[in-house]
């Protein structure tokens, strides 16, 4: 072969070779390119129907809460405003004591509720265990089935309401029963969110604009979870029974030990919560769409009357509820809802509306709840008047207070008579019927003193610090009274 023949080979050879690698190098690109267009194609389908979500997410709020509302709260997120001086010392313990009292708190609350649980799983205690974690579930669905009820129902957008479709049906069935799984995890979002923009503004706009809405989410935590919770507890200590037997109290040991000292240290910190979330929510509400304008400059010791009546007033109630369970039994259900019945009926005849009055008297089981309120987490407008909130306050403390005496003394009455079947039985010193009764009188006379100071500092903190809320320092006791009467009388014809 010639050098020109192999020189032609040569440059064919490199041709082929060039050929073969501008084929696997086109062939990859257009992989690469097939892969890419897929990945954008998925991407995109997945915008679309996250879009979709988050359009019907944004549909709901929006029926759920006013736009202004919505507006404001993304104007805070938003802003950043100049501050040359920076986070002051004082600002720096105010943020610290927020995250610890609105998410370490709510920390430890979940998490010494979800340790109680495990241990009644663990001995096998499968009605405590499941109990303990539905009370952690019961105040989202309880506001979810509000806010439910209310934006289809009751809601209206330029003085109409919207109609009622399938699809919407689907995305409040959707806030029913899956909001109240990330309600616990919604309220630390929401107070780390406050504790985060506050860092970042470096001021208390955020604390100001959802300090107090954010309370009443967190109130439905605290009565609705923190004080079943409690009582749960307190009834299985009472009791002393797990697993079909009773703890020996004269020969305890550790393994019982350490479950006595867990569901008492959970006792405490839920009426810690409990304790810290009513006197928080009950304070003055003074927005300036009330129909009776309130004055929170006028009471002078509105802080000091509200936490002592709250302290004895939610021992006398949680205390007395767990009394009832472990002696009543099935009957403590009867007390309970008569409770709630006085409740409901108050917050009717104070003019509250059917599912605030709903929601705020199952709160008001152990202690008055609501009565001060302009509107209920932003939302539920409650804005009673003087004398709705007189009615609904003092409905509440009187009448409860003197269904739980009726329901102590019940107890003490049907020991020994011919209606002791009534009774359970079967609690750790039974047998020795002289010690049942001193327990049974000293539970008396600690439930008796509790429910007699509950009911004074009730009395007191109405007359000290509620009342002077609604009257103007210009204006007469009465003639303020009369405002609200006819206020409410005025709603009476309108209804």
């Amino acid at each position: 072969m010639s050098e020109e023949e192999k020189g032609e080979a040569s440059k064919r050879d490199v041709g082929g070779e060039n050929s073969k690698l501008e084929k696997l190098t086109s062939a990859i690109s257009n992989k690469i390119e097939q892969m890419e267009n897929e990945f954008k194609k998925e991407i995109r389908e997945e915008m679309e129907e996250k879009g979709v979500m988050i359009d019907n997410a944004k549909d709901t709020a929006k029926e759920l809460a006013a736009p202004e509302t919505i507006d404001k709260f993304i104007d805070i997120i938003r802003e950043k405003p100049d501050s040359p001086d920076g986070i002051t010392a004082k600002l720096w313990l105010y943020i610290i004591w927020k995250f610890i009292t609105s998410v370490c708190l709510k920390l430890l609350d979940i998490g010494t509720d979800i340790a109680a649980a495990s241990e009644h799983f663990e001995r096998r205690d499968w009605l405590y265990g499941g109990l303990t974690l539905f009370f952690v579930y019961l105040p989202g669905f309880v506001l979810s089935a509000a806010l439910s009820i209310w934006g289809l129902f009751y809601k209206r957008i330029d003085g109409k309401k919207k109609e009622i479709t399938l699809e919407r049906l689907g995305r409040y069935t959707l806030v029913l029963f899956l909001f109240p799984l990330a309600y616990p995890l919604i309220q630390i979002g929401l107070a780390l969110l406050m504790v985060i923009l506050m860092v970042r503004r470096r001021d208390k706009e955020a604390k100001r604009f959802m300090g107090h809405d954010l309370n009443q989410f967190k109130s439905l935590e605290g009565f609705l979870e923190s004080g079943p919770s409690f009582c749960l507890q307190t009834y299985i200590l009472m009791l002393g029974h797990y697993k079909g037997t009773n703890i020996d109290w004269n020969n305890i040991n550790m393994d019982d030990l350490e479950r006595v000292g867990l569901l008492a240290f959970s006792s405490l910190i839920s009426f810690v919560n409990l304790t810290k979330t009513a006197y928080k929510v009950n304070v003055p509400d003074p927005d300036s769409r009330r129909k009776q304008k309130q004055y929170p400059d006028n009471p002078k010791y509105f802080k000091l009357t509200l936490l002592l009546f709250n302290i004895f007033c939610i021992l006398y109630r949680l205390i007395g509820i767990s009394y009832f369970c472990v002696y009543l039994r099935n009957y403590a259900i009867l007390v309970i809802f008569i409770g709630y019945f006085v409740n409901w009926l108050a917050f009717f005849l104070g003019g509250a509306e059917l599912t605030i009055a709903i929601v705020l008297s199952a709160i008001s089981i152990f202690v008055p709840n609501g009565y001060l309120l302009h509107n209920f987490a932003g939302t539920l407008e409650v804005d009673l008047t003087s004398t709705g909130s007189k009615i609904v306050f003092l409905t509440n403390t009187i009448g409860v207070n003197f269904i739980w005496a009726g329901g102590i003394a019940a107890v003490y009455g049907l020991i020994g008579s011919d209606l002791e079947w009534i009774l359970r039985s079967d609690i750790f010193f039974s047998e020795d019927k002289d010690l049942h009764l001193r327990y049974v009188l000293w539970l008396n006379s600690v439930l008796g003193v509790l429910g007699v100071l509950s009911l004074g500092l009730g009395i007191l903190h109405w007359f000290v610090s509620i009342e002077p809320l609604f009257r103007p320092s210009d204006e007469e006791p009465n003639q303020t009274q009369e405002e609200g009467d006819e206020t409410l009388e005025l709603e009476t014809m309108d209804s």
